[in-house]
């Protein structure tokens, strides 16, 4: 997680090690631009990937010696993987390392297409050189005015902040636009509202935007992924309040 060495790059002995080490792989999370400038500073031996259990793990991943701008995505297809993009964006994984199915009430289900390729979810896009773009959960996105809302594309948006150190983007409801996003954010310092709106201005269109910030629950620990649906219904919560 982007997190974990987030907090480990403000221990500033930490550098010297994380330079010994062979790989250190990125997933589960976007990687913030700021973060992964700062480790490019360092020259940390970094890796950015795409990958799912139902893959034995690993599906893309940059290689030694990508350019800088290949560590913003999550690499390209490694061996015996199969990837394709839906019509709708949605990753279709396929190949030797994926599983024979899923277990259910003791039948093994078979979720896959004609060609064996199983939908993850996972919404992206690969560029003209196959490296692989992660855009975000399909059941994540939502809607407001008639608009497509990627949370996790806010979330990214957000992470460039220098003072921000974890958030998560979820749905709440709005009388005039149906659904409108709102922000939990853990920070080094407070920041307010406006000095959010000012700096998102210029990184996403104006629907985009949160409405609202919570600070970060104190019982839910940063630095491990989040379950959405838990800060869904604490939204909801807090909305009744």
């Amino acid at each position: 997680m982007p997190t974990q060495l987030y907090r480990l790059l403000r221990d500033e002995s930490m550098a010297e090690r994380l330079r010994s080490l062979k790989a250190i792989l990125l997933g589960g999370a976007p990687v913030p631009a700021l973060l992964l400038e700062r480790a490019l500073a360092l020259e940390l031996p970094l890796f950015t990937s795409y990958g799912c259990t139902e893959m034995a793990s690993q599906v893309t991943t940059t290689a030694p010696g990508d350019p800088a701008e290949a560590l913003q995505t999550s690499g390209r297809l490694l061996p015996y993987r199969k990837l394709e993009i839906a019509g709708d964006g949605e990753i279709l994984l396929g190949g030797q390392t994926r599983c024979v199915g899923f277990l259910e009430k003791g039948e093994l289900i078979h979720p896959f297409d004609a060609k064996g390729f199983w939908p993850s979810g996972d919404l992206g896009r690969l560029n003209d050189q196959g490296y692989l773009k992660i855009i975000g959960r399909k059941d994540n996105l939502f809607i407001s005015g008639g608009e497509n809302i990627y949370p996790e594309e806010i979330e990214q948006a957000m992470f460039e902040h220098p003072e921000c150190e974890e958030v998560l983007v979820v749905p709440v409801p709005d009388p005039e636009f149906g659904q409108r996003p709102a922000a939990f954010v853990h920070s080094r310092r407070t920041i307010d509202p406006a000095e959010w709106r000012d700096f998102l201005s210029s990184r996403l269109a104006g629907f985009k935007i949160p409405r609202i910030y919570w600070p970060w629950p104190q019982e839910i620990p940063v630095g491990i992924k989040p379950s959405r649906q838990a800060f869904r219904e604490l939204a909801r919560t807090l909305l009744r309040e």
